[in-house]
């Protein structure tokens, strides 16, 4: 029995939350108080986001890979 494709759905379910995923770190469509909760619960994302940012160094003439990093902030940032 051939295992069953599932890329498909794989693809589609992080297209639907991409969105709602980068809102941690824009906090588009959040109120203040959903803010504040993804700031004090969710602090190591922006920790490691800062922690990265850091540590990358200047990559002017450097080629950087992004993969699994949402709605590419990281490489957004590195731009």
């Amino acid at each position: 029995m051939m295992p069953r494709d599932t890329m498909p759905e794989v693809a589609r379910f992080w297209n639907t939350v991409a969105a709602e995923f980068d809102s941690i770190y824009s906090g588009t469509g959040k109120s203040a108080f959903a803010r504040f909760l993804d700031r004090y619960f969710r602090r190591d994302i922006y920790q490691r986001f800062d922690w990265v940012m850091e540590r990358a160094g200047d990559l002017r003439g450097r080629t950087v890979c992004d993969i699994g990093c949402g709605s590419g902030r990281y490489v957004t940032e590195f731009a």
